[in-house]
């Protein structure tokens, strides 16, 4: 919420269901400057909370807050968001200039930006205030804080050397989807093994022949390297 509306924003890079958590705890009390305006409607004790998303991403292909993900944050969260996707690159950085912000914003290339005290409330200070128990490994706190020291996000496609050495199937990336496949059509399967390119067509072909009406082989229209074996979603496996 800025300034100059009485509003400051969470920033968040693509860690808005953690920053979610974070929010359904502050949800029981204002503290000054954090007054719900517009789309954020003001709720009693037990009722959901509206909140205002801005996605800074024009292709983002959620543009509504609905579905059983959706409704399960909800659930366990009290929080419903109000989603606006960005038209343009442009968006965010007039909204910025105008004062005009909303409870959330989810953006990558303006996180430096938004990442000013006199834009967003800092994660830490949030933290302290609502939520104590909550908690951040020093590393990615190191990571995200500012100069003025304080860390208004949490960035994604990260792992501190713990987790990665925790999960001996880690890969190193900047955070583009991999492979994605259901557990449960590999157990009917018999679990075949999937270590080379060669393993991976052979259980392609024998999901179409178990499941012939599923596609085995699923890519985002964006082609950005998904590729789903028994993934989501009706008529695909």
């Amino acid at each position: 919420m800025t300034k100059t509306t009485s509003r400051m924003t969470l920033v968040a890079t693509m860690a808005v269901t953690l920053a979610l958590g974070l929010l359904s705890a502050c949800g029981g009390g204002n503290s000054e400057g954090t007054k719900q305006e517009g789309a954020a409607a003001t709720a009693g004790a037990g009722a959901v909370k509206e909140l205002s998303l801005f996605i800074d991403f024009p292709w983002w292909a959620t543009k509504e807050w609905k579905g059983p993900i959706a409704e399960k944050i909800t659930e366990q969260t009290g929080v419903k968001l109000n989603v606006t996707v960005a038209t343009d690159d442009k968006q965010l950085p007039l909204m910025i200039a105008s004062g005009d912000l909303p409870d959330l914003v989810l953006t990558s290339s303006n996180v430096g930006r938004m990442s000013d005290s006199k834009l967003s409330y800092s994660w830490n200070e949030l933290i302290e205030q609502y939520a104590p128990d909550f908690k951040l490994e020093p590393t990615r706190i190191a990571i995200n804080t500012m100069d003025d020291g304080n860390f208004y996000t949490v960035r994604n496609a990260f792992a501190t050397q713990e987790e990665m050495a925790q999960n001996k199937f880690a890969l190193g990336g900047d955070g583009n989807p991999g492979i994605a496949v259901r557990e449960d059509i590999l157990k009917e399967l018999g679990n075949p093994p999937i270590k080379t390119l060669d393993d991976f067509v052979k259980v392609l072909g024998r999901v179409k022949e178990k499941y012939p009406d599923m596609v085995p082989l699923v890519m985002d229209k964006l082609d950005r390297a998904v590729f789903s074996p028994a993934v989501r979603g009706r008529g695909s496996v």
